[in-house]
């Protein structure tokens, strides 16, 4: 199937998940305010990388609300990996998953050329599409059973089959 030219690849598409203000909360640490910018920047990125992987990034764990307080933020961290791996993933699925037609006009304005529509001759779905769409023209590529769909898909002969039942 043709692509969609509209899909952009978005370089950024891992920070979507989160918003902007919790990515800036994320990277907030309260001991590197006293720092230049770019030191700034790479600190608090080597922290949340050291507390989001279990490092937690200098935590000394010798007392019992400490380490309480530890597993809470373990606790918290398998909460926001697993929200942000599902989110990711379906941004990606939806971003890939755009298909360049979504109905009967699409069809009609051509965006997928006519030869490229495979249609089953002698159903009501042939009928259709030559009263609706092609003006009785036969400009489609004709089917004849499920298994000449199934090969004409697989050989790239065809790029759909609307009207399935």
């Amino acid at each position: 199937m043709p692509t969609n030219p509209a899909v952009k690849i978005d370089l950024l598409a891992f920070l979507k998940p989160f918003s902007t203000g919790l990515w800036l909360l994320i990277l907030d640490n309260e001991e590197l305010k006293e720092q230049s910018i770019i030191s700034l920047c790479a600190m608090s990125v080597w922290y949340t990388h050291g507390t989001l992987i279990g490092d937690y990034a200098g935590f000394d764990l010798q007392t019992g609300p400490g380490r309480l307080l530890t597993a809470g933020l373990f606790m918290l961290n398998v909460v926001l990996l697993a929200s942000y791996i599902a989110n990711l993933a379906s941004d990606l699925t939806l971003q890939n998953s755009q298909s360049p037609i979504s109905g009967l006009d699409d069809i009609k304005a051509g965006k997928i050329p006519f030869n490229r529509l495979g249609i089953q001759v002698g159903t009501s779905n042939e009928d259709f599409y030559l009263t609706e769409i092609s003006n009785n023209q036969t400009n489609f590529y004709p089917l004849y059973s499920k298994q000449q769909l199934y090969d004409s898909l697989l050989n790239d002969i065809i790029d759909a089959r609307p009207f399935q039942p």
